[in-house]
């Protein structure tokens, strides 16, 4: 296991290595002059090439192309660097400390990185929630001869889902030369160290940039140890802890209260069970909750239990589902439904490899690009000069490319990208009336023309998941209480908040009265949003004023960067307060994913810019420091008790195997995936028997772990991916139906011809085939019929496998 994650570590390092010349070229106005952010873009421009290469047909998706790919973003770095005059020595010396504090960082939490798979909520096995789905795209991509790569879960069909951010771990697997099932876990480490050297070197660079004004000048003057440096680290760290080891507060609440009902509380419902917390007996609430459908026991009912100890009411659970939204049906009746609030630290512990989490590293790669954009000493010229030229290449396959990561990821990305464009803008024009808006909006239109041009390929071949039945918005009919506000953000806006107070004051030289009445006028629209049942009305007109502060300290970058971040996280909160998008949860939970997506985007971004909050407003305490230190202190314990209680103790099963437990559970199974890992071609159709729901593991286990696509796998999962192909989800049906017969029947003309009539190349009979067919209603004959027309391959312990004979179906092995 040391040597495989050793393996995995130098693959990584290695392009981080490669793309290291092309970053230190294209972020050298940056204080660490984007060594922070080498290793994703390495990552990320190393598997475009071999990405756009495999999508024109050109060479499959190899560690040859890979390789090539490498070491032609190598020359490029090494000749960019050459145009932008990089001084090799120098930049060592004079950034030596930020080097060894990332690559410390990195090493760091990698290791805790697979601590958490270890000690989370299932361990390192790939057989819950959405692990299956994501295991089995990433073999799916591996096994893909030709791209866009094969759905495993639909035969005939690509996959119809943001899925770059599998195709880089894919390209790590490939580089690697380890098997899928270990760099599973391994990648999910990954992402958490990058993740973690991402959030410090936005912050790092921040504060460095504060610290050496004006920040514009490409010769900051190196850092020197003492306290700067330790001061430095100290918030970069505490930007760590905020983005993704702390949890929201509904940990500290069931604590408090004994009782994970809390979560669903509201406003005063939540103040009369903290007024019980003492109590032995049940939580009394003043009224009956409202009913809730989807959590049977849990509505119309005034008593909530409390649990034996404190620490046995904290729930690894609910925490993630901290919003609960009131709806009204055709009645009038109302009934209480939650949405999702996924946190990093509990994404991690959870284990699924979903795009939200593949898109941290790529979304701080993003913030780092418009960093290095608002330092900038001159308007941009893109599509003038080589340099410029590559530049814009680089920058357009970053942002462009959240789209194919975590298409959520990009609205908020671009924007913030967008707004430092026009901020440079602004602090470059000579007076405030002089901005040359016909260059801005120029250079805007270039940029947005280049991300979608060089993603052109991944838009030809994928539909979005959303609007597939008319407008992809709609007005939200629910808006969320502020105490649940609070539980998710609290620890962030407060010191943000604090931020946004000491610009204004400083702005108004020292003037507090001033912001004393900013304060005052924010609790009135927090009241008045109450009464107008609005609650997070006052986030609309802190967002627009956190803008005009960011406008007035264009001459300071670092301190208008962190402020148009701040508003930005306001604008995409209250956004969420009016539209959703829809999808295929809208008519049961309508902000349900709108709300897990948005809020992860604003978790990470005020998390991040809250480290760099804290190092401004702790550099020189004033009084009035207080008066927000305190109330942030007692949220920062409140968010330390999920980490602290939720992951397991005791003895674990240390392995990087995903896949460890089918050998010791379902040893046949196991046999039967090396099998067809071994001998079938990879873009053959092995059918196995179909799911309908979703989430059981035991269901398409042969495609998720080899990336053989089957007939239909979890129908419940393609029904949400074909949201806008409704052609194809129509056909789902009937897929299903014909895959359940050729199981069932006892006719074997009837099975033959549907197999023939889509092309399957071998049948998996197994134990849960002959479940599958018993539940069905089969004939016990009706699985003994294959080898009337088909060849046994293989069998082993109540395990076979039929291929299709070649002779008659004109079928040959690739």
């Amino acid at each position: 296991m040391v040597l495989e994650i050793l393996r995995w570590w130098l693959t990584v390092e290695l392009l981080g290595l490669a793309a290291a010349p092309l970053a230190l070229a294209i972020f050298r106005r940056l204080p660490d002059r984007g060594y922070s952010f080498a290793k994703p873009l390495g990552i990320l421009l190393v598997s475009y090439i071999a990405w756009l290469i495999a999508m024109v047909g050109l060479a499959p998706f190899s560690a040859i192309s890979l390789l090539a790919a490498a070491l032609f973003v190598g020359g490029v770095g090494i000749w960019a660097a050459h145009r932008a005059r990089v001084d090799y020595r120098r930049l060592l010396r004079n950034n030596f400390h930020a080097i060894a504090f990332h690559e410390l960082l990195f090493a760091v939490m990698l290791f805790v990185g697979l601590v958490l798979r270890w000690r989370g909520i299932y361990g390192a096995q790939i057989n819950h929630t959405e692990t299956p789905m994501d295991f089995a795209f990433l073999n799916g991509i591996l096994a893909s001869r030709e791209f866009p790569p094969q759905d495993p879960w639909l035969a005939h069909y690509p996959i119809n889902y943001y899925y770059f951010g599998y195709l880089m771990v894919a390209a790590l697997t490939r580089l690697s030369g380890l098997a899928s099932a270990v760099t599973f876990n391994l990648a999910g480490a990954t992402i958490y160290a990058l993740a973690a050297t991402g959030v410090a070197g936005i912050v790092w660079n921040l504060i460095a940039i504060d610290q050496d004004e004006p920040a514009a000048s490409d010769n900051i003057a190196p850092v020197k140890g003492g306290r700067k440096l330790a001061g430095r680290v100290l918030c970069c760290l505490a930007a760590v802890v905020l983005v993704l080891v702390a949890g929201n507060q509904v940990a500290a609440l069931e604590w408090l209260t004994r009782s994970e009902r809390v979560v669903a509380l509201r406003g005063s419902e939540v103040i009369t069970a903290l007024r019980q917390a003492g109590g032995e007996g049940p939580i009394e609430l003043a009224r009956p909750l409202p009913a809730m459908p989807s959590e049977d026991g849990w509505g119309d009912r005034r008593e909530l239990p409390v649990a034996a100890s404190r620490r046995a009411a904290v729930s690894w659970w609910w925490p993630s589902r901290a919003v609960w939204d009131d709806l009204p049906d055709g009645a009038g009746k109302v009934s209480r439904t939650y949405t999702i609030t996924e946190f990093p630290f509990f994404s991690f512990i959870l284990g699924d490899l979903h795009p939200h989490v593949l898109s941290l590293p790529w979304t701080l790669l993003a913030v780092a690009l418009a960093l290095n954009l608002l330092l900038r000493p001159a308007a941009p010229e893109w599509i003038h000069g080589s340099l410029g030229r590559v530049e814009l290449l680089v920058t357009a396959i970053g942002l462009g490319g959240l789209y194919a990561i975590n298409s959520w990821d990009l609205p908020t990305y671009l924007l913030l990208y967008l707004g430092a464009l026009l901020l440079l803008y602004l602090r470059l024009a000579p007076a405030p009336g002089q901005v040359v808006w016909a260059h801005l909006v120029q250079q805007a239109g270039v940029l947005l023309a280049a991300c979608w041009i060089v993603w052109l390929p991944f838009h030809m071949s994928f539909v979005s998941l959303v609007g597939g039945n008319g407008s992809p918005l709609g007005l939200t009919r629910s808006h969320t209480p502020l105490v649940q506000f609070v539980i998710v953000f609290g620890l962030f806006a407060v010191p943000l908040l604090a931020l946004v107070l000491h610009s204004a004051s400083r702005r108004n030289a020292g003037r507090w009265s001033e912001s004393i009445l900013a304060v005052l006028a924010g609790l009135a629209l927090m009241a008045a949003g109450i009464v107008l049942k609005f609650p997070l009305l006052f986030l609309l007109p802190l967002g627009l004023a956190s803008s005009v502060l960011a406008y007035r300290a264009v001459g300071r970058p670092a301190r208008a960067f962190a402020l148009w971040g701040a508003a930005l996280g306001a604008f995409v909160v209250f956004g969420t307060e009016v539209v959703y998008l829809r999808d295929v949860f809208e008519g049961q939970m309508p902000r349900m994913n709108t709300l897990f997506k948005f809020y992860y985007q604003v978790w990470l971004l005020w998390g991040m810019l809250a480290g760099y909050a804290l190092y401004v407003l702790l550099r020189r305490p004033r009084l009035a420091t207080g008066f927000w230190l305190a109330p942030f202190g007692v949220l920062l314990l409140g968010s330390l008790v999920y980490p602290v209680l939720v992951p397991r103790r005791g003895p674990v099963d240390r392995t990087l195997d995903g896949t460890a437990y089918i050998r010791s559970e379902r040893p046949a199974d196991a046999a039967g995936i090396a099998w067809v890992r071994a001998n079938v071609p990879s873009d053959a159709i092995v059918l196995e028997a179909p799911s309908e729901g979703s989430y059981d593991p035991k269901y398409s286990r042969i495609s998720t772990a080899t990336g053989r696509p089957t007939l239909i796998g979890w129908r419940g999962h393609e029904d949400q991916w074909r949201g806008g192909e409704p052609e194809v989800r129509a056909k789902l049906s009937k897929i299903f139906d014909d895959a359940a017969t050729i199981y069932t029947t006892a006719d074997g003309d009837q099975a033959r011809q549907l197999i023939d009539q889509y092309g399957i190349a071998y049948v998996y009979v197994g134990p849960v085939e002959q479940q599958f067919a018993a539940a069905k209603g089969a004939p016990p004959e009706a699985l003994n019929k294959f080898g009337s027309f088909m060849d046994r391959a293989w069998s082993s312990q109540g395990v076979t496998i039929y291929k299709r004979r070649e002779a008659e179906a004109g079928f040959r092995s690739r």
